[in-house]
């Protein structure tokens, strides 16, 4: 079962369809999502009859959804709308609603009541927020900004498909933004409700069934069963039956890199997991006695290190004066086995997607800093349309891009998946190098790329979110991320 992900645009046009196909209004629409939305909140929140729930209704869609959920429940509980925008700036199916509910519960927000309006918000228990929906694209300003300056941390909000002040598309706040206790996400997850500062604002995600019709546009959540499981080991087997795989990486002062990469890979089930660093690097790293080390002084020497490996990590550690790096990277794109390609090695692939060249077995895993520095464009603007470059670098260039974040996009040609189940504490010095490793390990044990790097990424998550447990977010560091993953294998297998 794949739990499908939509843009903004792609969500109207399911609306769209979903109104021509069963023949129904947009104000049946909205009735249906206002029902739906009125038993998530009632189900949740549990009111007791005596509070004060408070509407804030903004001119669209969404702000009718909190109309429809306030007029349900005005049977029941003290309700009051706030309207944040003139009567003629709302939509037709807005001002219908209206038509039905109790004039003296309504104010429409000027500067003549906004004192009154503010005082209502704060004496509230309970707050509906339908002020924006997904399309919001500009900042935030005027009377809603004043609002969201006003809202008590301790009164509950309920955002009604994304909090008013996310983008839908980006998950970026515009100015401000609503911090939700919980956000009912109407039928299907908008990309908006995952990336960058989502997490930071929605409070608990529950999505709900309006009935729209479901469209399959490429682009899922990861979970468990999306995953390819370990296939059982068979008693007659050995160490190279599970993958030889390569770290080169490494430079003065950075050499515990690879060597997370190698460990990570171990842990991860590989058969041998080997490392190639600089010799000035001899003096500066930490021996485990399972990884096999190699140290060169010249390319010809590394060279003959690619032999016979099932897979490739290049990066971890590498810096950027490593004079042989060049020579190393086109000679590993050369002979495609199936790569990973991290950190400083994303540095010396940029040539590479300037020539237009089509990669095969090619996994790269930036972070958006080393996304610009592939790109050419600046980090602010990648947060905007991180989603929008991946897809096309991948269309482009045909590798597999695993952008690193509180999100992470995993992205082919064909599909895009999102994986957010990790935790802060995961941004930590080393914690992209241990990914490095669990998807090489799986890349060497046979795994396809696309699989091994969305298995790779679910792995590491799940294991940093056990050493989260065990270690808080502020307490852990990578090599408890490595310490999990046996456990963590166990469990997903």
């Amino acid at each position: 079962m794949r739990e499908l992900i939509i843009t903004t645009k792609e969500a109207r046009e399911i609306d769209q369809k979903t109104c021509k196909v069963k023949g129904i209004s947009n104000l049946d629409l909205i009735k249906s999502a206002g029902l739906a939305l009125s038993k998530m909140f009632l189900e949740k929140c549990q009111p007791n009859k005596n509070c004060l729930i408070t509407i804030l209704a903004g001119s669209g869609h969404n702000g009718a959804d909190s109309l429809i959920m306030g007029q349900i429940l005005q049977s029941k509980f003290q309700v009051k709308f706030i309207i944040l925008e003139k009567k003629e700036n709302l939509k037709p199916e807005n001002n219908l609603i209206l038509k039905d509910l109790e004039a003296a519960n309504i104010h429409y927000l000027d500067q003549d009541n906004l004192s009154k309006v503010k005082k209502l918000i704060r004496k509230s228990d309970y707050i509906i927020d339908g002020i924006f929906g997904t399309g919001l694209n500009k900042e935030i300003n005027g009377y809603p900004a004043e609002i969201i300056d006003v809202l008590n941390p301790s009164t509950f909000i309920f955002s009604i498909d994304i909090p008013s002040g996310i983008g839908g598309d980006n998950g970026l706040s515009y100015g401000k933004a609503i911090k939700a206790n919980l956000t009912a996400i109407i039928q299907n997850y908008k990309v908006g409700n995952l990336l960058n500062e989502a997490d930071d604002y929605h409070g608990e995600k529950v999505l709900i069934d309006i009935g729209l019709l479901s469209e399959d546009r490429g682009k899922y959540l990861l979970k468990k069963e999306n995953i390819l499981r370990y296939p059982k080991r068979k008693h007659y087997s050995h160490k190279y039956h599970y993958g030889n795989l390569l770290i080169i990486g490494g430079s003065p002062g950075m050499v515990g890199a690879p060597f997370m990469a190698a460990l990570a890979a171990l842990r991860s089930g590989a058969g041998l997991s080997s490392v190639a660093y600089p010799i000035e690097c001899t003096s500066n790293f930490k021996m485990y006695p399972e990884i096999i080390s190699h140290q060169y002084s010249d390319f010809e020497k590394l060279k003959l290190l690619l032999n016979k490996r099932n897979a490739i990590a290049f990066g971890p550690g590498l810096g950027k004066n490593n004079p042989y790096s060049e020579s190393i990277i086109d000679e590993i794109l050369s002979l495609d086995i199936p790569t990973v390609i991290d950190a400083d090695g994303i540095y010396y692939l940029k040539p590479y997607l300037e020539k237009h060249h089509i990669f095969k077995n090619l996994i790269i895993t930036p972070h958006l800093g080393e996304l610009s520095i592939l790109t050419g464009i600046k980090q602010e603007e990648l947060e905007k349309r991180n989603l929008e470059v991946v897809r096309e670098l991948v269309e482009k260039h045909r590798l597999i891009i695993v952008l690193k974040g509180p999100c992470t996009i995993i992205a082919d040609e064909e599909e895009t998946w999102f994986s957010n189940t990790g935790n802060p504490g995961m941004a930590t010095a080393g914690s992209g190098d241990v990914l490095t490793g669990i998807i090489t390990s799986l890349l060497a044990q046979g795994f396809p790329p696309l699989e091994a790097a969305k298995t790779g990424v679910y792995l590491h998550s799940l294991a940093g979110s056990e050493a989260s447990k065990k270690y808080g977010e502020a307490g852990m560091i990578a090599t408890d991320i490595i310490d999990f993953l046996p456990e963590t294998i166990k469990k997903s297998s």
